[in-house]
């Protein structure tokens, strides 16, 4: 069957390189980073419990990974949707049974679920925006709807697109539900990695594809490597693409250019803070704020022994604009609207360490989760 090159071993790539594998291909994978994972980054230095600098949740309990986490045997900690959440709306924190009681706020709560299955996928597309407007929402129901599903795909309301999104909703809907893996998403990719042939701090230069055998030439550990293959499969991250990192002779199909030139990843950031004493109500999973960070979660959510740890994640302009400026600077951000949202200097007192994890700087990444 010959062999196949897989440039990048992050989720797509080790994915594909253990189905490759199974069906009798040989396979080696090509990574840039002196780690496995891509955006999977599970890293147990910060706390005294695993800490997803990267991809947190399994969205759905019907995604693919789920495969893998019974194959691995792997727990799980369920994070319930909207309801275990706490909202902001003019400076005060509300739970869900206040929030599900507000006009149209059950039509929110809906929108993935309910309302997308309404819109045909084949028609003009719509803003994100557009489209809450035109459901005739309460200008309130509207606010959050944007905020939750804005912040969720990394996107400005007025530049997500529902129509495609509709689709892959009907094609590809993953189930209901948010969970976490309790030892870390790293697990998971680790049991895909098992058996493959993996080069760790290998950058990809160029493929040549119209000779045969194909020719990639690479970087690997300071040297220039030439690499054969009967063929190739690229996983690399879309901005990689779009800035053109790999040089492709001949170039790409016109078609597959102006493809992935029109596809959209959006910036992420996260910001990670510990803190030595819980100021927050440990059975609320996820705080949306107003502020300059739209989302706080807790990733010791369900860990009775776990350090107080709580997460911005930070998408958008918003992202941009906390990338922008200094990690300390960030923090100091971050932590204020900590101050803002719960009415306390708290945040402030017990704060004991602080880091940004910028996956827009990430130069394997250049943009978001």
């Amino acid at each position: 069957m010959g062999q196949t090159l897989i440039i990048g071993a992050g989720a797509a790539g080790l994915a594909a390189g253990s189905t490759l594998e199974a069906a009798g291909q040989a396979v080696t994978l090509l990574e840039a980073r002196n780690r496995l994972g891509g955006r999977v980054w599970t890293d147990r230095s910060f706390s005294n419990f695993p800490i997803e600098n990267g991809a947190e949740f399994i969205h759905g309990d019907r995604a693919l990974t789920w495969q893998w986490v019974r194959e691995l045997g792997a727990e799980t900690i369920p994070v319930p949707k909207f309801s275990s959440y706490a909202y902001e709306q003019d400076g005060t924190l509300y739970r869900y049974e206040d929030v599900i009681t507000w006009p149209d706020l059950p039509r929110v709560f809906g929108l993935e679920d309910q309302e997308l299955a309404t819109i045909d996928p084949l028609a003009a597309d719509r803003s994100l925006q557009t489209w809450l407007s035109q459901l005739g929402l309460t200008p309130q129901a509207q606010r959050i709807g944007a905020h939750l599903l804005a912040n969720l795909y990394l996107a400005a309301p007025e530049h997500l697109g529902v129509a495609d999104w509709a689709h892959e909703m009907r094609v590809h809907h993953a189930g209901t539900g948010n969970f976490r893996l309790r030892d870390g998403y790293d697990h998971v990719l680790h049991h895909l990695a098992q058996g493959l042939t993996i080069h760790q701090q290998t950058a990809v230069q160029s493929v040549r594809w119209d000779v045969t055998p194909l020719e990639i030439r690479a970087i690997a550990q300071g040297q220039p490597v030439l690499y054969t293959a009967d063929q190739v499969v690229i996983t690399v991250p879309l901005a990689l693409l779009q800035q053109q990192t790999i040089d492709f002779t001949p170039a790409l199909p016109t078609a597959k250019q102006q493809a992935i030139q029109a596809l959209r990843m959006g910036p992420a950031v996260k910001l990670q803070l510990a803190f030595r004493e819980c100021f927050w109500e440990p059975e609320v999973s996820l705080y949306m704020g107003l502020g300059t960070v739209p989302v706080w979660w807790s990733p010791s959510y369900q860990r009775p022994d776990a350090h107080p740890v709580l997460t911005a994640f930070v998408g958008g302009a918003r992202a941009l604009a906390l990338n922008a400026v200094s990690e300390a600077e960030a923090l100091q951000l971050a932590v204020a609207d900590l101050c803002r949202l719960f009415g306390s200097d708290r945040p402030r007192q017990d704060l004991v360490k602080g880091r940004r994890i910028s996956w827009i700087d990430d130069p394997w990444t250049r943009g978001g989760l």
